[in-house]
């Protein structure tokens, strides 16, 4: 039968032992490396053998056996041998010597794949089954290995592979996205130093083994094999390299993923052409503007995809395009705008030009006009509008040209400013025609942006009448009349109609001299003094016919203001009338006259008597006392020569006297009737008169 060792330790009795060999292939059929399969059948006796039921035994000879009666005892036994197998054989690294009976010495370095015991009662014998995988035997100091050639020999390979996957791209550029991936696995093999006294690994770690068929792959079987077959044009070249690694040091498995792009030169380019139609952008019968947009993004690359080599082959690229892109489009002289950003950490250039097809000079107007009833009630047309400059060179509003676009502005101002009204009046189904308007604006605005060559307006064409008025001023105005009934405050008492009249007139400029300020406010002064001053009272009178029949308006104003505004040319009025019986007397402004009459009453005398329950005594006397008449008399006064100072106390006095004449009693004073009191104040200053009286009788 032989001995049989782990780790220099015998196993007795001795396994049977059965060795087979397989040999691992690679994808495509060639060999890789060849394994052994080591299987140990055997049996374990509870009595005799080892390991013992302590432990292993390391003597000579073969061990004294033990002694067990009891089935449980030796139950047990084989429990605790069977325990030591396990623990043995899982050792990471395993020596396993093998010296058949007049055969030559095996010695494997192998690593446990399995171990199983019989199913039994365990009392008698244990039959137990190990498989190990070693990767070299070596019998009396030959090993069994195999050779398939230098790429693979020593390196335990269970698999390798070699994959590319060439994709081309969808953006116009003719280039390819290449990958290569390489993986290898490879096993663990140990083998004895020395005297063979322990197990090592042999040579490195196998995912070391495995990345070194990767890189002998890669150094021999270069990055222009097989290209012809891939699809890959034959002119060109690989770049942009990226490489990631991959490593399970524990699976012995290494692999290497490389990421190129192939192209026929050092970038690539997508570009975009955009156009866009804008039809009736420019004014004057100029052809439809069209823009012209090209963006695009140039790809330096390079071999080992270093940024700076590739931004240079970006750069050279885009140098020697750029100046023929207006060529390419279509366009109409060179770039309007262009920008060119540069990815330094991508090696990379993003553009952006801007053309045109136009030439020449040329401005746009852009209006609206709206007709609203002014806040007098009168209708007005509003125009309003933009006009821009436009050169081909600042089609796209750029800096540079912003000069040029503003006098191509101005011209156009020049061409479109006097005809503003007839453009607002143009639509004649909208707004009726403009004969009842003012020629020049009765307001308007301009401003200019000089940066973006635009000129900006707003003009209103207010209702000029007919007749003269149409030629120097507009009068508006508005009456509102009050005829309050039965008023609740005293001041108001009798108070039947008040009617406020409120106005403007706009002096008009004459055609010829449309910017002169001056004469628009005499214009409008001279409508006032000459002509809407005298309008008043008759335009207020005359409305009062609203409110139905009653006495007509007194002429004299209650209140009167005025308001000028020389600079825009207008004269604001509002004036106020009621109809209260005027004062008779030219000097006076306003009177106010007030009479309260005091009847006599009975004289009685009240007694109240002590303990009579039924009240006081009254006791009448058969008389009354007096009858009372209380007038007072208010006087405000026109100013004379300017100052109230001229005017006589006499003036006011004796107007006064005249108003009491009418509400004194019948008969002759001191007779029907006496004065009970008399006075008067007098207010020089600010015209202002008063007198009472009381009349007793």
């Amino acid at each position: 039968m032989g001995y049989v060792w782990i780790n220099r330790k015998r196993l007795i009795p001795a396994p049977f032992i059965a060795v087979s060999k397989d040999v691992n292939f690679a994808g495509d059929g060639r060999p890789l490396n060849s394994n052994h399969n080591i299987t140990l059948r055997g049996t374990l006796l509870p009595n005799q053998g080892s390991p013992q039921s302590v432990g292993w035994y390391t003597g000579g000879g073969d061990p004294a056996g033990e002694a067990f009666f009891t089935n449980d005892e030796r139950f047990n036994s084989l429990i605790a041998k069977q325990e030591l197998i396990r623990e043995e054989f899982s050792k990471s690294s395993l020596e396993l010597i093998y010296h058949p009976t007049g055969s030559l010495q095996m010695i494997a370095y192998p690593k446990l794949r399995s171990i199983s015991f019989e199913p039994d009662t365990w009392v008698i014998k244990t039959n137990y089954e190990i498989n190990l995988e070693a990767a070299r035997i070596n019998r009396s100091g030959t090993l069994d290995d195999d050779t398939f050639g230098s790429e693979v020999s020593g390196l335990f390979l269970t698999a390798a592979n070699d994959s590319w996957s060439v994709n081309e791209r969808e953006d116009g550029t003719g280039s390819f996205d290449v990958t290569r991936t390489l993986t290898a696995t490879a096993n663990t093999a140990y083998y004895a130093t020395g005297t063979q006294t322990s197990g090592n690994i042999y040579g490195v770690e196998a995912w070391k083994n495995a990345k070194r068929w990767v890189d002998w792959r890669l150094a021999n079987v270069g990055i222009t094999y097989g290209e012809s077959n891939l699809g890959i044009p034959a002119t060109g070249s690989f770049y942009n390299l990226v490489r990631t690694e991959n490593i399970d040091r524990y699976g012995g498995n290494y692999s290497l993923s490389l990421r190129y792009l192939f192209s026929s030169g050092n970038y690539t380019e997508t570009r975009q052409v955009s156009r866009t139609y804008e039809y009736n952008t420019i004014g004057n019968g100029a052809p439809a503007a069209i823009r012209i947009s090209v963006n695009g993004t140039v790809q330096g690359l390079d071999a080992n995809n270093r940024p700076v080599n590739k931004l240079i082959n970006a750069r050279a690229y885009w140098d020697s395009i750029q100046a023929g892109l207006a060529t390419y489009v279509g366009a109409n002289g060179q770039v309007l705008n262009m920008s060119v950003n540069e990815d330094v950490n991508q090696g990379s250039i993003q553009y952006s030009l801007a053309f045109t097809n136009l030439s020449g000079n040329y401005y746009k107007n852009d209006y609206s006009a709206s007709y609203s009833i002014g806040a007098q009630g009168t209708p007005q047309v509003t125009i309003q509008g933009q006009i821009e400059g436009y050169l081909p060179d600042t089609f796209f509003s750029d800096i540079a040209g912003t000069k040029h676009k503003f006098n191509n502005a101005l011209s156009g101002w020049a061409i479109v400013s006097p005809n503003l009204k007839s453009l607002a009046f143009a639509y004649t189904q909208i707004f009726p025609s403009g004969h009842f308007y003012s020629d020049l604006p009765t307001a308007k605005s301009i401003s200019f942006d000089k940066p973006n060559g635009t000129i900006s307006y707003n003009y209103t064409f207010g209702f000029a009448g007919s007749g003269n008025n149409a030629n120097t001023y507009t009068d508006e105005y508005q009456v509102s009349i009050d005829s309050p009934n039965s008023p609740v405050n005293p001041d108001n008492a009798g108070l039947l109609i008040n009617a406020s009249i409120n106005g403007t007139i706009v002096g008009l400029p004459d055609s010829s001299f449309p910017e002169d300020l001056d004469l628009r406010y005499t214009n409008a002064r001279a409508a006032w003094n000459n002509t809407v001053r005298y309008l008043l009272y008759t335009r207020a009178n005359t409305e009062v016919a609203l409110v139905g029949s009653g006495p007509a308006l007194h002429s004299g104003f209650v209140t009167r203001s005025v308001s000028t505004n020389k600079y825009g040319g207008t004269i604001s009025y509002s004036a106020s009338f009621n109809n209260f019986k005027a004062p008779t007397n030219a000097s006076v402004a306003a009177e106010d006259v007030k009479v309260e009459y005091k009847n006599g009453n009975d004289i009685f005398a009240v007694q109240v008597i002590p303990g009579l329950s039924s009240g006081p005594i009254i006791q009448k006397f058969n008389t009354r006392n007096e009858n009372q008449i209380s007038i007072n008399v208010a006087l405000t006064l026109y100013p004379s020569g300017g100052s109230w100072w001229s005017i006589g106390r006499h003036i006011p006095a004796n107007y006064a006297s005249g108003l009491i004449t009418g509400y004194l009693p019948t008969g002759v004073r001191n007779v029907s009737w006496c004065v009970a009191s008399d006075s008067e104040s007098w207010d020089p200053k600010n015209g202002l008169y008063n007198k009472s009286i009381t009349i007793v009788y």
